[in-house]
């Protein structure tokens, strides 16, 4: 995975603001499951999927500030390639 930065530029206290971010599998013959964890401010939707091989998948991740101030934070992307059959 890729890290990426995300600005997304003074938001009201209580107010959202949306980013769109593509996830893309660069393997040729797995598909690859993904879960994105949330934080106090940050929410990625879906938050969860499945890629198939050498597809993208968008993911729109929402920042809602709760109180005054500037918020950063880091967004934990796990995933796993699908296994073609039972491991020997």
């Amino acid at each position: 995975m890729q890290l990426v930065p995300l600005h997304v530029g003074p938001v009201p206290c209580h107010d959202v603001a949306d980013q769109l971010v593509t996830i893309k599998n660069v393997h040729k013959e797995l598909p690859v499951d993904y879960v994105i964890a949330r934080s106090t401010f940050f929410k990625p939707s879906p938050a969860s999927g499945k890629i198939p091989p050498g597809q993208s998948a968008s993911v729109v991740v929402r920042y809602e500030p709760k109180n005054l101030g500037t918020h950063a934070d880091h967004l934990v992307g796990l995933y796993k390639l699908d296994s073609v059959g039972p491991i020997a």
